[in-house]
């Protein structure tokens, strides 16, 4: 279990915050969990100043008798063999700030809901906010690629869409709640031509059985035709992206083709395979994420049926250079 501080209640006015102490808590607003690396990558443009982001994630979590701060938690999570990672999250107190600055923060710790969250929990999250700063840095390194809306299952789930289905005469509903939905358009060509992506994204920690991850994947096929998605995003089109983290390569690799085969085994079983196998992709993260952005630049993914890898976005150079 990750070892946390203890929060205050809020005493500081907003003022006292310098500018980017305030860009911190505000990005921490969308971000589940992050580290000193993702808060600098995120916010400095050449993803340098990484000693001057660990010291204002410090100062924002430990408080002094001149300065009761504490806005965000800090997390001792393992990490390579004898080594921690620390990983900062929202506490109440950075929360009720982000209200009064007129900014929702729709997770932030509980330590009333947090007795049961194990490591892999945070690093479940970790990666999310791994893969969003990851798009950002990529949409910064190409222009042509913007992110025109982002929303984490946190801010979905104050108002989740949901699947209702009726069978023996009963009707039941479910959620059906991404782990990180985007919207990315990419603008190009002359004239000018708007090519749209929306992305459904899930990271795959490998705790899902075979029955429960083709449970959710049918329930999402199911939201999808319902129109049900085309309601709640404001778009019919997506695609949905799967990727494996793990400790080592091999297991993301063999985690990444394990969840493939039980897409098309049921997409199979469901006679589902020539309209919706188009739709899913599968890849994987890892400790060089920032530094290759493969998953978006790169034929980096695997589709259901092919082992030809494809890229995610189309290449932003032929378009470019016409």
């Amino acid at each position: 279990m990750p070892t946390v501080s203890t929060p205050l209640k809020p005493r500081v006015r907003p003022g006292a915050l310098s500018s980017t102490e305030e860009s911190i808590l505000r990005a921490a607003a969308d971000l589940p969990v992050f580290c000193a690396e993702d808060m600098t990558r995120l916010l400095s443009e050449k993803g340098s100043q990484g000693s001057h982001y660990r010291a204002l994630l410090k100062s924002l979590s430990v408080g002094t008798p001149g300065r009761r701060t504490e806005y965000l938690l800090r997390l001792r999570m393992p990490h390579a063999p004898g080594n921690v990672r620390i990983l900062y999250t929202l506490s109440r107190r950075g929360a009720g700030l982000l209200k009064r600055l007129g900014v929702d923060a729709d997770f932030w710790y509980r330590p009333w809901k947090a007795s049961h969250r194990s490591v892999s929990f945070w690093q479940h999250h970790h990666a999310i906010t791994r893969v969003l700063v990851a798009l950002y840095a990529f949409t910064r390194s190409h222009p042509a690629y913007q992110v025109i809306e982002a929303r984490t299952g946190f801010s979905i789930a104050r108002n989740p869409p949901r699947l209702t289905r009726g069978a023996d005469g009963q009707e039941t509903s479910a959620t059906v709640i991404p782990d990180v939905w985007v919207n990315v358009e990419r603008s190009g060509g002359s004239p000018p031509v708007i090519h749209g992506f929306p992305l459904w994204i899930e990271v795959d920690c490998g705790t899902e059985t075979k029955a429960m991850f083709q449970q959710l994947v049918l329930n999402r096929i199911n939201f999808i035709s319902s129109k049900g998605y085309k309601t709640y995003f404001g778009t019919p089109a997506l695609l949905c992206c799967y990727l494996a983290v793990g400790a080592t390569v091999d297991y993301r690799i063999a985690r990444l083709h394990t969840l493939r085969t039980w897409t098309a085994e049921l997409l199979a079983a469901e006679r589902l395979d020539d309209d919706w196998a188009s739709i899913f992709r599968f890849s994987t993260i890892d400790e060089c994420l920032y530094d290759t952005l493969m998953i978006f630049s790169d034929p980096a993914w695997y589709c259901v049926d092919s082992d030809t890898l494809v890229p995610l976005f189309m290449s932003p150079e032929p378009e470019e250079k016409s």
